[in-house]
């Protein structure tokens, strides 16, 4: 556990609101991995962030559930966070998707207000179709070890991000789509196409290209 000088002396590039999110992030995602295993594949800007390099601030932890889906396992590994700060743990169930509100009492905490809020959303609507990546994540804050999660691969995000930009408009998505264009990272047509098959549509570039 930090303490509030603590935190503000650890040599990470955001707000002391982000580092504090920054760092709960880490326990979270070490409790996850610690004892949910190979059964989620994250992904998304948080998982950008934390294992490629993203150079912006991501608010929430997303996977994509493999099989099916054990809700003990995760909730097991939510309530794990409590052995570093007191928190709270919702639960919303949707057809295809579950997700989790931690509201924890972070080093910043000084009454109700000032709780932290770290949010998991796992889908169970698709498959991960290309091979994920092992990748250890080394945190920053003295008091969190190595962990080592599964990442998905990025020409997947990437479809996902393009596949996001087609359905919804938001800044964060052409974002990361920039930031991988720009890591070279491979954009396979056919997979953004199957990413699409859900919503019945068909990968249209003109569109894209009207939304950067």
């Amino acid at each position: 556990m930090l303490t509030r000088e603590e935190l503000a002396e650890t040599p990470v590039d955001f707000n002391l609101y982000q580092k504090e999110k920054d760092y709960l992030q880490h326990i979270v995602l070490s409790r996850i991995y610690s004892w949910a295993g190979t059964g989620f594949t994250f992904k998304g800007g948080t998982s950008l962030q934390k294992c490629y390099g993203l150079d912006r601030f991501s608010e929430d932890l997303d996977f994509t559930a493999a099989g099916e889906f054990k809700k003990e396992s995760i909730e097991k590994s939510l309530e794990e966070v409590r052995r570093y700060y007191p928190a709270t743990i919702e639960q919303k169930d949707n057809p295809f998707s579950v997700s989790y509100r931690l509201k924890i009492e972070g080093p910043l905490y000084h009454g109700p207000l000032s709780l932290q809020t770290i949010r998991v959303e796992i889908s169970m609507r698709e498959n991960v179709l290309l091979e994920t990546i092992n990748r250890t994540v080394t945190p920053l804050y003295g008091d969190l070890r190595p962990y080592t999660v599964l990442f998905m691969n990025p020409r997947e995000i990437l479809a996902e991000k393009i596949m996001a930009l087609m359905t919804r408009t938001k800044t964060r998505d052409l974002y990361d789509v920039n930031f991988l264009i720009r890591k070279k990272v491979e954009l396979d047509v056919s997979l953004v196409e199957k990413k699409l098959d859900y919503y019945s549509m068909k990968y249209d570039e003109e569109a894209l290209m009207k939304k950067r």
